[in-house]
């Protein structure tokens, strides 16, 4: 049988017309029919997939070897039967090629088989090139590694010796600052500060400067202890969330040093406590009489901010109506020095409540420094329907920062 041949019982033993083969195939039905009468030969990826569809291996569609009884047809790649009957027929056109025969015609099946053996040659190169590629990207890869690594060991080599050469040519050995106190009446805040220098001569003076971003300076004479530390006291304006560049000046016989010791973003921040309050129960309210009630449970907690934050002092649950507190739960804090604290207070509590009141649930600390914090648990906007009815809307829940004057 030619190919054509093999093609049309193909195509009949699959119960399916040249036009259906054709769709298939993506082909008119004219190619299909020139196939079947061997006046045209498909293409490689025509011909794998005629050995997919007719369920046969490509060599017996091919007329190569005998179809398998037992077995389909691969469909990607040539068996090693269909590999070795290529090769010995390239091998045997070759051999005539070398004794210089008269060139003869070559059947289309032979020019196929031809095709077919460049082509798995093709993907044997393509194959070795693919390893050969990965391989390569293995060693890129672990060069970029290795340069990566070199790169963090330079960086922190250079990091090292720029500490090494400002502490070379520093002229303090150790210093440090504290916040002592918060006047609420003259919004002032008092830093204290202390700086050790490296060559402690008679006679020098030294003074401490806090330069605020904006431009103001505020200075302080310092006060030279028995061992050797300068010690001074500052007194800023109560904005702690101003950038603040804190600096000690050295002056012997005329001549001055300076020194910047630290530059400080937000002292608010970083001397505040951390806060959290979650309200878990109900709120309810009865529709003629206006009063509501909280019933259920609100957990508490209090952590400090960083190893500068203030101490609490006092802490309380807050019902506020219109920003005015209505009723205190207390919250006792732990005795000692302040760690944390994590605790769940239970509160029943009914309010009288108006049409357009605000109401909220707050966790009110004062810390050591006198300031006050907040933080809503939950809050609700009352309002009267057509009936004269009172409704709760959800206001805000879990809100940092809480300012009680903003809801008068």
């Amino acid at each position: 049988m030619t190919l054509g041949e093999r093609i049309a019982a193909g195509r009949r033993a699959a119960g399916i017309s040249q036009e259906a083969l054709g769709e298939r195939l993506g082909v008119s039905r004219q190619a299909i029919s020139k196939w079947e009468g061997d006046a045209a030969v498909p293409e490689l990826e025509k011909l794998i997939a005629l050995s997919r569809l007719f369920g046969i291996p490509l060599g017996a569609l091919l007329g190569i070897e005998e179809e398998k009884k037992d077995g389909g047809a691969d469909g990607e790649t040539l068996s090693e039967r269909e590999l070795a009957a290529v090769e010995k027929i390239v091998g045997r056109y070759v051999s005539e090629l070398e004794k210089k025969t008269p060139p003869r015609r070559l059947k289309r099946w032979q020019l196929v088989c031809l095709v077919l053996a460049a082509v798995s040659l093709t993907w044997a190169v393509w194959g070795q090139f693919e390893r050969l590629s990965a391989r390569v990207q293995k060693v890129e890869n672990n060069l970029w590694g290795m340069q990566s690594e070199l790169s963090s060991q330079i960086n922190g080599l250079t990091w090292q010796l720029a500490d090494l050469i400002e502490k070379e040519n520093s002229l303090i050995a150790d210093w440090g600052y504290r916040l002592e106190a918060y006047d609420r009446e003259a919004r002032t805040v008092t830093l204290a500060i202390w700086a050790v220098p490296k060559r402690i001569v008679d006679g020098t003076k030294a003074e401490f400067a806090a330069e605020i971003e904006e431009g103001g300076s505020y200075v302080s004479a310092a006060s030279q202890e028995a061992s050797g530390r300068y010690c001074a006291r500052i007194e800023l304006p109560c904005d702690l969330e101003q950038e603040l560049k804190l600096s000690v000046r050295l002056e012997k016989d005329g001549e001055r040093q300076v020194q910047l010791l630290e530059t400080i973003g937000n002292l608010r921040v970083q001397t505040g406590l951390d806060l959290w309050c979650d309200w878990q129960g109900s709120f309810g309210h009865q529709r003629k009489d206006g009063s509501c009630a909280f019933d259920g449970s609100a957990r508490v907690q209090i952590f400090p901010g960083s190893e500068q934050s203030a101490e609490p002092v006092s802490a309380q649950l807050e019902i506020l109506r219109n920003g005015e507190v209505v009723y205190i739960e207390p919250v006792e804090l732990p005795a000692g020095p302040f760690k944390e604290l994590d605790r769940s207070i239970e509160l029943h509590q009914a309010v009288e409540l108006a049409d357009g009141d605000a109401l909220d649930l707050a966790f009110h600390v004062v810390d050591s420094l006198g300031r006050d914090q907040y933080m809503l648990a939950v809050g609700f906007d009352i309002r009267a329907d057509e009936r004269g009815w009172l409704e709760a809307d959800h206001y805000d829940a879990i809100q940092p920062d809480y300012d009680p004057m903003k809801r008068k």
